[in-house]
């Protein structure tokens, strides 16, 4: 690791243009906040790589101090992967001071870290102004409905985020309406994922009818939460006036549902990894036998 931090500038200088590297990939390299110090100096003012993978290491919030640093002066990179590098809100606020400056950045993927309530707003911070990010990845960070607040507020303002995944978190309904509240504001936001959350029939309502304003979002993750039927029928009346692609909703509530006009919305249907069996699908194969454009995973 010492080689590569200290050395790969004068490698990348050896090489002949057609041959220079733009990704360096540090995946679950035991890089130590010690060892992130003299990868960031060398990155500072490095002018070949465009995407830098270091997820699943242990840089904590010491070692992404030395990187927000190089955020700062860094103009070529714009994709950086911390993904699952115990990170706390400490790490997140040097991050975020160090993306208040970059103007490069368009990819983040900094999930299955700890920032928490406090760390998502300091993320909230940057993208209620950042105009070049354009997906960020905060998925399995402990945030709840205080960072969902401050993240639905930012999305207000911000006009240029496409994607965001806040999957595997602790969102409930009082977050989702935050998010709602905003979709019904934002025009740029295609993906939203709330996968494996806490949002029950109220959120569903919530998102519903944000969906009847937002003509813009294109796939909404659902995926294990704790929509029930009446939510579900939420999602079924607003799919009637908008086009977005209800992902990963159960099978058990569409074959419930039972309701054409749900069906016909749906483009794609991911039923992989449940326990639908054979019964299930030959129900869900007579529900969906007026649509021939939905393309079916199990």
């Amino acid at each position: 690791m010492y080689d590569v931090c200290v050395r790969f500038n004068a490698i990348v200088d050896s090489y002949y243009q057609y041959e220079i590297p733009t990704t360096l990939n540090l995946e679950n390299k035991q890089i130590a906040p010690q060892q992130v110090q003299l990868l960031a100096n060398a990155l500072q003012y490095n002018k070949t790589f465009t995407s830098i993978d270091i997820s699943r290491n242990q840089i904590n919030d010491q070692g992404i101090q030395h990187f927000a640093n190089t955020l700062q002066k860094n103009k070529t990179l714009s994709i950086l992967n911390l993904t699952n590098n115990n990170i706390h809100e400490h790490g997140a606020q040097y991050l975020a001071n160090g993306l208040q400056e970059n103007k490069i950045l368009t990819i983040l993927n900094f999930g299955y870290n700890q920032i928490g309530d406090q760390g998502a707003k300091y993320f909230a911070d940057v993208l209620e102004y950042n105009e070049t990010l354009i997906e960020i990845d905060l998925s399995a960070n402990r945030i709840g409905n205080s960072g969902l607040r401050d993240l639905g507020n930012a999305l207000q303002k911000n006009k240029t985020l496409k994607t965001i995944h806040l999957g595997f978190n602790e969102i409930g309904d009082d977050g989702v309406k935050h998010l709602a509240d905003a979709s019904q504001q934002n025009k740029t936001l295609i993906t939203l994922d709330l996968q494996w959350n806490r949002v029950n029939n109220y959120g569903a309502q919530y998102l519903a009818n944000a969906l009847r304003q937002n003509k813009t979002l294109l796939k909404l993750d659902l995926y294990e939460n704790q929509i029930g039927f009446s939510g579900a029928l939420y999602l079924a009346d607003a799919l009637q006036e908008n086009t977005v692609i209800l992902s990963y909703l159960s099978y058990k509530l569409l074959i419930r549902l039972s309701i054409d006009y749900f069906i016909q919305t749906l483009t794609e249907l991911n039923l992989e990894y449940n326990p639908i069996g054979n019964d299930g699908k030959e129900s869900l194969g007579k529900i969906l036998q007026n649509n021939s454009e939905i393309k079916i995973f199990f």
